[in-house]
């Protein structure tokens, strides 16, 4: 009879419990000053995991963060939230990861992981693992989309391959000796997007700070702008820097930019596609440490 009952409970805990498989998603990486504040995720696990309606919180309150869908983690990398999660920059606040099962305010719903922290670590400074899904936290620079041990990108997209539709044709006849030769699989055709813009970009950061964009995503989708690059003054100037980044529907996105490109004293602000088309792009003619610059949708400066 007690053989029964351990099987049973066994078999209970198997039919009952989540399927995440192997995964084990983590806050890595939160940055609450400036606005969006952004919060990167971290798989340390071997299989993916789809987050998609997962939650973001605070330590209280009725408001909180609904993680976009198709948002899916792959093994080792990371996904990067930018929105207003409510963090206060001033007084005690925690952030707080749960699934999708309950919200926030649910008493059933079901914390994976938190961190607590006393007031903002500061304009431009994350609170983040010293390596990458560990148990020690710290400050530094932000480096959102990067691997805080190594600096290397831990953004992974999905490289989409467009359904094709078959074209019915006429079967060849084949001639006594000859050769049928097969047919070339077509590459992947890239995927294209408009409205997508530069909102702000952090050109003259203040000592042991970054440079980074902000880029405003107006369509109704999330945008995966895969292989994207970032330029100054066309042909001249700094090398292009190439980037990847998720941007949600109507949402914001920043990246931050892992040496300088931009001038102090006046500059161009180029956003390129994967094929360096030019998307977007804007001038201005001088900075101050700590400021950041709008695009041509706005066109002012502002103190962060």
């Amino acid at each position: 009879m007690k053989s029964l009952i351990v099987l049973l409970s066994l078999f209970l805990f198997l039919i009952i419990r989540p399927i995440y498989g192997e995964a084990k998603i983590l806050i890595n990486e939160f940055l609450i000053d400036p606005q969006p504040q952004q919060v990167e995720l971290i798989n340390i696990g071997s299989e993916s995991a789809d987050i998609s309606g997962w939650y973001l919180d605070d330590s209280g309150g009725i408001t909180y963060y609904t993680i976009p869908q198709s948002s899916v983690i792959y093994p080792n990398s990371c996904l990067v939230f930018s929105g207003d999660f409510n963090l206060n920059k001033t007084s005690p606040d925690s952030l707080r990861l749960f699934n999708n099962l309950s919200s926030p305010i649910s008493s059933t719903s079901l914390l994976i992981d938190s961190f607590s922290y006393k007031s903002s670590s500061g304009s431009g400074i994350s609170y983040l693992r010293v390596s990458d899904g560990g148990n020690l936290w710290s400050t530094s620079a932000a480096n959102l989309g990067l691997f805080n041990s190594t600096m290397a990108s831990c953004l992974i997209t999905p490289t989409v391959i467009p359904s094709i539709t078959p074209t019915p044709t006429v079967a060849p006849t084949l001639t006594p000796g000859a050769e049928l030769s097969g047919a070339e699989t077509p590459p992947p055709t890239p995927i294209f997007y408009e409205k997508v813009y530069l909102n702000e970009v952090m050109v003259n950061p203040e000592s042991g700070g970054k440079e980074w964009i902000e880029i405003y995503n107006d369509n109704d989708f999330d945008v995966f702008l895969t292989d994207w690059f970032i330029d100054d003054l066309e042909n001249a100037g700094s090398a292009p820097k190439k980037f990847t980044i998720i941007v949600s529907a109507k949402g914001y996105g920043v990246y931050y930019i892992s040496s300088s490109i931009f001038n102090n004293d006046g500059d161009n602000v180029r956003l390129l596609d994967q094929t360096k088309n030019l998307k977007d792009s804007f001038e201005y003619n001088g900075s101050a440490p700590g400021y950041y610059v709008r695009g041509r949708r706005k066109g002012c400066y502002k103190r962060l």
